[in-house]
């Protein structure tokens, strides 16, 4: 039995999915919880602290992860028939609770109507919360207002990732499957512009530019004529119109190609560029240090305070054609990811000598969900994961990608970062 054969038995199943399809549990456990301890001298997992009404308690990730979906359709849908409840592409922000989303990038898909097909689908795919943990009860629910105030004045968050095969819609309790998808941080960033809106907008306008390129970057700002502007304490230097709430970038193997072939020749490896890769697959990734270097931005035109990562869906073998197969991949971004986690620590423990307003810079890194053949069919959360029936991508290897990436992260020189993960016990 191989190492990584050794590691998927070892590795926690993943947590409740939907359409048997992963769901990003961790990203509402971070739009709910803040982080409040981080123990020095070694790694321990995250605790976040929770605002109750009568006290303030932790909340880690596994216990975020050991709750259940809860059935709650939404107010006055009728759900004894089997006709569809969306008659016009509109009805899916009102049944999501969206009066609109500030992004314009390919709207209606994103949504998960731009097919009819699809619509009846409706409002099964809306109708599901999910609750967490007991540990995790009793926290404040996570309003717009909250989460503008928590981005103005305690720093924005900047989205780097990669991409999946399938699409997902976040609501503040749950993560609903929808569609195919180019990447799901694109789509966490989308769905914040839907849950911020009225109060921000989006640059760029793709409907204006009538294109898109998948690595441009994608920015939420305050809108200026919000009514919470006067609530608002910014720091010095804050501007609504140059300052990013949120920015995405699309990095899907969190290094640059002539990174990830460093990694391989610190392997003894000794395949070039063109014969590690196949150029033809389409990539989109840029060096650590681009994007560290946009984290590190100060005010007006940054303020970032956390950086929210994920990769391990593009790490396949329709890639990495140089590679014996699976087994090699997950050695490669063993090694790659270690070196990423030990110098992105070195870069947040020089950095934040310096005081951030008070605070240090933070790394999250989020675990990545796989994806599922027969998603499209369901309209309903399953209670556990089913297994594939047919190996599709690397979608069965995702569990030990995560696992992987989570061992790497006690590589960093620093404490510094955070780990999220998708995992029922």
């Amino acid at each position: 039995m191989s190492k990584y054969s050794q590691q998927r038995k070892l590795a926690a199943r993943l947590c409740a999915i939907l359409g048997a399809a992963t769901v990003l549990i961790t990203i509402s456990t971070l739009h709910h919880l803040r982080p409040t301890e981080i123990q020095s001298g070694h790694f321990s997992p995250l605790r976040w602290g929770l605002k109750s009404a009568t006290s303030v308690h932790s909340c880690t990730p596994e216990a975020w992860s050991s709750g259940f979906w809860d059935y709650q359709p939404p107010a006055g849908t009728n759900t004894s028939t089997g006709r569809p409840k969306v008659a016009k592409e509109p009805d899916a922000l009102v049944l999501a609770g969206f009066p609109k989303c500030a992004s314009t990038r390919e709207y209606w898909w994103h949504l998960g109507v731009e097919d009819r097909v699809r619509w009846p689908r409706f409002p099964g795919v809306t109708s599901w919360k999910w609750v967490p943990g007991e540990q995790c009860q009793g926290f404040e629910e996570r309003t717009a207002e909250r989460m503008i105030k928590h981005l103005v004045e305690e720093g924005g968050w900047l989205l780097v990732g990669g991409t999946i095969l399938f699409r997902f819609r976040r609501t503040w309790f749950s993560s609903l499957m929808l569609r195919f998808l180019d990447s799901v941080t694109e789509n966490h960033f989308f769905s914040l512009s839907c849950l911020l809106s009225p109060h921000v907008t989006v640059s760029p306008d793709f409907k204006a530019l009538g294109r898109f390129e998948h690595d441009w970057p994608q920015y939420i700002y305050l809108n200026p004529d919000s009514q919470l502007l006067d609530e608002l304490s910014p720091p010095a230097g804050f501007d609504p119109h140059t300052t990013p709430l949120v920015a995405y970038r699309r990095v899907d193997l969190l290094l640059s190609r002539e990174e990830v072939v460093n990694a391989h020749r610190m392997m003894n490896g000794t395949l070039k560029q063109d014969q590690l890769f196949d150029t033809k697959e389409k990539l989109f990734t840029v060096s650590h240090q681009d994007y560290m270097a946009q984290f590190f931005t100060p005010l007006p035109a940054g303020g970032y305070r956390t950086l929210i990562a994920n990769t391990g869906a593009h790490w396949t073998t329709h890639l990495f054609i140089g590679l014996g197969g699976i087994e090699d991949i997950l050695g490669l971004f063993e090694t790659a990811m270690r070196g990423w986690a030990a110098v992105v620590g070195t870069s947040l423990a020089l950095v934040n000598k310096k005081a951030y307003r008070g605070r240090d810079y933070r790394v999250l890194v989020r675990s990545y969900p796989p994806g599922h053949n027969n998603c499209m069919r369901m309209h309903y959360p399953l209670q556990e994961v089913e297994p594939f029936d047919t190996k599709t991508y690397n979608w069965d290897e995702l569990t030990i990608f995560n696992y992987i990436m989570e061992v790497s992260t006690r590589f960093m020189t620093t404490p510094i970062s955070w780990r999220l993960h998708l995992r029922r016990e």
